[in-house]
């Protein structure tokens, strides 16, 4: 499968996610949910769609240089230099929308996926869940996140406080093609995963205005990168009309409170290669 990514690659978008990492780090409280454990000498990680490593990068910081770490993504433009990764980090080229290498099957202990919202397709994220599975050990553990962008609210700090275009920008990614990520549970169960587990937690509203700046560079991005080449013409323009019309309003105390979704469960102790 093409590399088909609505937003961009360059060095903008590379701080952007990089940030965006800290920030679900500062509000989860944690890189792997507590339910995992690497305990054990040797355990592998796989991290899907890992964009710069950053989370691998950071992880490698609390666990010891014996757990082998390794990132993926269709494309490797924001990789740093294989020769200043830690030696136990490794990253490569693979499309997860791709049958995995047989060389990658019942691999993992853990497999993390995080915010592939702009590429599922169809309301269905079964392929890649089952491409997922694939890599991972029998008894290993996935830990998939995302927005749940219908959980979203706008809040302001003071009543009279402007919102409408705020609103609006919440209301235009509330569309039916994200409704799998809040039924991500049962689809996890539909596919045998056992122990299934959920975390949903709003960020903080000392960081809303963060999250917020992040939201209207990932608009703008979308529309550069999406709408300009694929849209409606001036649907581009009008998105980054809105990104503008909404920082105003963030600055008088208007902001999108976002939910963050973990879904966490472990393959059974089965061969899911049938």
């Amino acid at each position: 499968m093409a590399d088909e990514y609505a937003l961009g690659r360059g060095y903008a978008e590379a701080t952007r996610l990089n940030c965006q990492h800290y920030l679900w780090k500062q509000s989860l409280n944690y890189l792997i949910s507590p339910d995992a454990s690497l305990t054990e000498p040797n355990m592998k990680v796989a991290d899907i769609g890992t964009g710069t490593g950053i989370w691998l990068l950071d992880l490698a910081k609390s666990l010891p240089p014996s757990t082998q770490l390794e990132g993926f993504d269709v494309s490797s433009s924001g990789y740093p230099p294989e020769e200043w990764l830690p030696s136990n980090v490794k990253l490569g080229v693979w499309n997860v929308f791709d049958e995995p290498p047989e060389s990658l099957h019942g691999r993992y202990d853990v497999v993390h996926i995080r915010l592939f919202l702009v590429v599922i397709d169809d309301n269905d994220p079964s392929p890649i869940l089952r491409h997922c599975l694939k890599i991972l050990k029998p008894g290993g553990l996935l830990q998939w996140e995302e927005y749940d962008l219908h959980a979203r609210t706008v809040v302001t700090s003071r009543p009279s406080a402007p919102r409408e275009n705020t609103q609006r920008l919440a209301d235009f990614v509330k569309r039916d093609i994200h409704k799998w990520v809040y039924t991500l549970p049962e689809i996890f169960r539909s596919h045998e995963l056992t122990h299934v587990s959920v975390l949903r937690r709003n960020e903080d509203l000392s960081s809303s205005r963060i999250f917020m700046d992040l939201e209207l560079v990932l608009a703008e991005e979308f529309a550069t990168n999406s709408l300009d080449a694929k849209g409606p013409p001036e649907s581009g323009d009008e998105v980054r009309k809105l990104a503008k019309a909404v920082y105003a309003e963030v600055q008088q105390g208007a902001t999108i409170r976002h939910t963050l979704q973990v879904v966490t469960g472990r393959k059974p102790c089965a061969d899911f290669d049938k």
